[in-house]
């Protein structure tokens, strides 16, 4: 009998010994796996640039037939041949690495004028004041001209043009 019951124990031991390792063997996947991670920020941090208009500063006017300072213009009255012109400044944030604006001046519902044709008004801009390598605000002139046709009409006496708000819009051009 002393023989059946050690190989009784035998084969106990060995069912054992293979359930063990066949639990060792389920998780040898994860185990035997190789793997790494390495990080790749590097604590980078990219920022974006930024285009505004941060403020609008109208200027003084001047009468271009002798080059002098208008002290009123609600004062002033226009007769064909005269030009008037108002250098302005608009304060603008454009930054930022291959930024390429376009300036645009939006001026549909800030004019109304009252003398036809014979009036013209032109706003300008001069874009070519802004470097986008600079973070501050920069002066972007803006001239707004006013010129009365040296042939206007008895239709413009006592009529008016009423600038109100001039729009600068700055775009971002893309290629």
């Amino acid at each position: 009998m002393t023989n059946t019951t050690t190989k009784k124990g035998a084969v106990k031991g060995t069912v054992a010994a293979a359930a063990g390792i066949a639990v060792l063997l389920g998780g040898a996947g994860t185990f035997a796996a190789w793997n790494a991670d390495l990080s790749v920020g590097q604590g980078d941090t990219v920022t974006a640039g930024e285009l505004k208009v941060d403020s609008y500063e109208k200027g003084e006017w001047t009468d271009t037939s002798d080059d002098s300072p208008i002290t009123s213009i609600a004062d002033f009255r226009m007769v064909p041949g005269d030009t008037l012109v108002r250098r302005d400044t608009a304060k603008v944030i454009a930054y930022g690495d291959n930024l390429v604006i376009q300036s645009d001046i939006d001026t549909t519902a800030s004019i109304a004028n009252e003398f036809g044709e014979d009036v013209t008004v032109d706003v300008t801009v001069d874009q070519s004041a802004i470097d986008t390598s600079v973070k501050t605000a920069q002066d972007l002139p803006v001239t707004v001209t006013v010129a009365y046709a040296s042939t206007g009409s008895n239709a413009g006496q006592a009529a008016a043009v009423t600038l109100d708000d001039i729009a600068v819009k700055l775009t971002q051009v893309t290629n």
